[in-house]
């Protein structure tokens, strides 16, 4: 019994690297297909303006779910095959269809996000939709949950605060995860500098979908959060813009000096007067503490101001200065590694500042 979960993991492993073969076999096989469709765009980072396949996620998405489609009998072959089971698990089994069918449902969206533009209102509506699949498992399966309280609160709540059952399910999530990381490496591999696919709305949707069924099923959604630091730090950074406090143009990616071959940060320009008395303010205090490029001047149109757009690739560019895109790429992937390390520390040693552990 104790041996049991080596062989699910295994076979699930095996599905895996079938499932990176197939991801980098298939991109480029349908590299016309998605050009013929229009479904490309350009790379606004490259003086060449050749057409780019848009939304490759949805193949990455779909060899994931194949795998996973294929997979579904074999974590409960021991009740069939060895007889080890006194009755049949069906919390498990409804676990993993109610979760497929949320990452299904979210890829789908993807895609339709991809193919239509839609708006941001149908962005923020939608995912809530397609999430109630895996609310509702999580309802059925787990309904109560205790949870411990930090120690700070436990004057006003107790030790315990009762909101549900808590199960670790590590193989449950190792099962979604191994697939995941292998066709997303697949993808990786096609979508690295220079980039000859972009992921597109899609996989967004598609990986963040499969994160939350992870994290909520396999009951480390705190934990998940802190591997998203950097994610956090740039949300939090866009807020001025994300809100339109500051105006905010549809691309808001680094800007190619084709004379340097190097990225430089992007801009919003508007006029001064335009600015409500909160953006004023902001600007004033982001300038202050050299979070933001502040600048004034008067063109035909009258004063203006301009600041860098807010987003975390940006502030790097403020930082550091000019830089190739590739040497961009590799220090932002060394700052989620960084990231990643802060999370583990937090989790597995500043956590003993509240709980007893």
């Amino acid at each position: 019994m104790a041996a049991w979960p080596a062989v699910p993991l295994g076979i699930n492993l095996g599905g895996s690297l079938l499932g990176f073969v197939a991801t980098l076999t298939l991109i480029p096989a349908f590299k016309e297909r998605f050009l013929a469709a229009r479904l490309f765009g350009e790379d606004l980072n490259k003086a060449s303006r050749q057409p780019v396949p848009e939304a490759q996620g949805v193949i990455s998405g779909a060899v994931f779910l194949i795998i996973l489609f294929c997979f579904i009998p074999v974590p409960f072959l021991r009740c069939f095959v060895e007889n080890q089971c006194a009755a049949f698990p069906y919390d498990e089994f409804v676990e993993l269809i109610g979760s497929l069918l949320a990452i299904c449902c979210m890829i789908f969206l993807g895609f339709a996000d991809d193919v239509l533009n839609l708006r941001w209102r149908h962005k923020l509506l939608l995912p809530t939709m397609a999430s109630l699949p895996l609310l509702m498992v999580y309802f059925t399966n787990f309904g109560n949950t205790t949870i411990v309280v930090p120690k700070p609160f436990r004057v006003l709540l107790g030790m315990h605060l009762d909101l549900g059952d808590y199960r670790d399910d590590h193989i449950f999530s190792l099962y979604f995860m191994i697939p995941f990381f292998f066709t997303t490496l697949g993808l990786f591999y096609h979508n690295w500098y220079p980039s000859q696919v972009f992921v597109g709305d899609t996989f967004c949707y598609f990986a963040g979908m499969t994160f939350a069924v992870v994290g909520i099923l396999g009951h480390f959604s705190k934990t998940m959060l802190l591997f998203f630091i950097p994610q956090v730090l740039n949300f939090l950074y866009s807020l001025p813009q994300l809100f339109h406090v500051i105006p905010c143009p549809r691309h808001r990616l680094p800007r190619l000096d084709p004379s340097t071959g190097k990225l430089e940060m992007s801009y919003s320009k508007f006029k001064t007067k335009s600015l409500s008395a909160l953006g004023t303010y902001i600007l004033k205090a982001v300038k202050i503490l050299h979070i933001v490029d502040v600048r004034s001047g008067m063109d035909e149109d009258g004063e203006y101001t301009e600041c860098n757009n807010m987003t975390l690739i940006n502030f790097v560019i403020k930082l550091i200065g000019p830089t190739h895109e590739r040497n961009l790429t590799l220090l932002l992937l060394l700052i989620q590694v960084l990231g990643s390390t802060i999370a583990f520390s937090i989790r597995y040693q500043l956590v003993r500042l509240f709980y007893d552990v």
